[in-house]
């Protein structure tokens, strides 16, 4: 159950850093710098 539920945290950690990269790349590549 505790292996699961890790496993669980982590991927959804994993996908939020990658999303929040993007996010971070997409505002400073297309923002007010651009």
């Amino acid at each position: 159950m505790q292996n699961t539920t890790l496993c669980l945290v982590w991927m959804f950690r994993c996908v939020v850093i990658i999303l929040w990269e993007i996010a971070t790349e997409t505002l400073i590549n297309g923002g007010p710098s651009s």
